[in-house]
């Protein structure tokens, strides 16, 4: 599908070259269709300088010219967030000058999304607020991308730990997207899944189950079982198994996550590090500690190399700790005991900050801490 889409945009590039208007259009589409949606960011790149010229020749319009920076920042996004914000940001400030207010909540909804990306989520709270304002404003209430707004709104709060001001949110965004989409829509998925990991949260395991489970039943028939988007739910499933002492269970649920999302990305992909932890948790829980120990070693390898969640690089790094206390026991001394006095308190420093969420996860890291004293 996002071939043909690729196909359709060359094709309009091409067949439209004597309208410059349009086909500074075609050109900005192809950038946006093969940068972003394929993912191809040096190819995309590549295509923004014929877009470039494109514009040029329909007299450097400054909604073209807008179009073009939020296609560029949409691909360069693929690669870099942080070098991605500039580009939207220019795009915001030419469509707040020209009253474009679609444009702008197209290029604010986006900077909230590079803000997140980067774990900037008090940044990316207050523009998925304005987003929301303005969809609401534009759209009215009932539209697909208010509940879009929504959910994202949801999903920066919880990253805060604001459990408590992101259900409410997504319960809207859920109800809104059964009634207009319909309730077998690959949205409704997603907001299922982030439903189902704020009860897993709160400790409400029958809920997180109902809402995690029907997550997965709803991507597998919305986009098949072998897609990556599957490991989401997939890893919340087997945290709450982890957590219910079915290790087996878990295992099952994020070994299969992890070779769907490696099929897809790459041995290399950040993401993999929330299945490799949670098959580590579930081989500590079953007392295999040199398999938990390697599953969270590559995991702690993911994250320190990529900007992410803070939370989840500290919860490694302590369940780090905890896998070289099991796997090596009273010989834990040496570099081995430094390194794990190293990693708690790193992690301690982060997760002391976190709330609520994080609790337990902190009390857990300063006793840790304190053994290794």
């Amino acid at each position: 599908r996002r071939r043909a889409a690729a196909r359709a945009a060359r094709a309009r590039a091409a067949g439209v070259a004597k309208d410059d208007v349009l086909a500074a259009e075609a050109w900005i589409e192809l950038v946006e269709v093969v940068g972003y949606e394929l993912a191809r960011t040096t190819e995309g790149l590549t295509l923004a300088h014929a877009a470039t010229a494109a514009v040029a020749r329909a007299g450097d319009r400054d909604d073209l010219t807008a179009k073009l920076l939020h296609a560029r920042a949409l691909t360069t996004s693929t690669k870099d967030s942080a070098a991605a914000i500039p580009l939207e940001q220019q795009a915001l400030t030419i469509r707040e000058r020209r009253g474009d207010a679609d444009g702008i909540a197209e290029s604010v909804n986006d900077l909230a999304r590079l803000h997140a990306n980067r774990g900037d989520y008090a940044g990316a709270e207050a523009m998925h607020r304005r987003a929301l304002a303005l969809r609401e404003q534009l759209l009215g209430a009932e539209h697909p991308l208010v509940a879009e707004s929504l959910n994202n709104l949801g999903v920066v709060l919880y990253h805060q730990g604001k459990l408590d001001d992101a259900r409410p949110l997504y319960e809207r965004a859920l109800a809104l997207r059964v009634k207009v989409l319909g309730p077998d829509h690959y949205d409704v998925g997603v907001t299922l899944n982030n439903l189902g990991g704020l009860y897993l949260d709160l400790g409400d395991d029958a809920r997180a189950a109902d809402h995690l489970g029907r997550a997965l039943a709803n991507w597998e028939r919305a986009v098949g079982k072998d897609h990556p988007d599957l490991a989401i739910p997939l890893a919340n499933l087997g945290d709450l198994a982890n957590r219910q002492g079915d290790h087996a269970g878990a295992l099952a649920a994020c070994e299969r996550a992890l070779r769907i999302e490696e099929k897809a990305s790459g041995a290399d992909d950040p993401d993999l590090a929330y299945n490799l932890v949670c098959i580590g948790e579930a081989h500590l829980g079953a007392r295999r500690a040199g398999a938990a120990l390697a599953a969270f070693e590559r995991a702690l390898r993911l994250r320190e190399g990529s900007p992410g969640d803070r939370g989840e690089l500290a919860r490694t790094r302590l369940d780090l700790v905890l896998a070289l206390t099991a796997a090596r026991g009273d010989a834990l001394v040496g570099a081995d005991r430094t390194r794990a006095q190293g990693l708690a308190d790193q992690a301690c420093q982060v997760l002391d900050t976190l709330g609520a969420t994080w609790r337990g996860r902190a009390v857990a890291c300063n006793a840790r801490r304190t053994a290794h004293r």
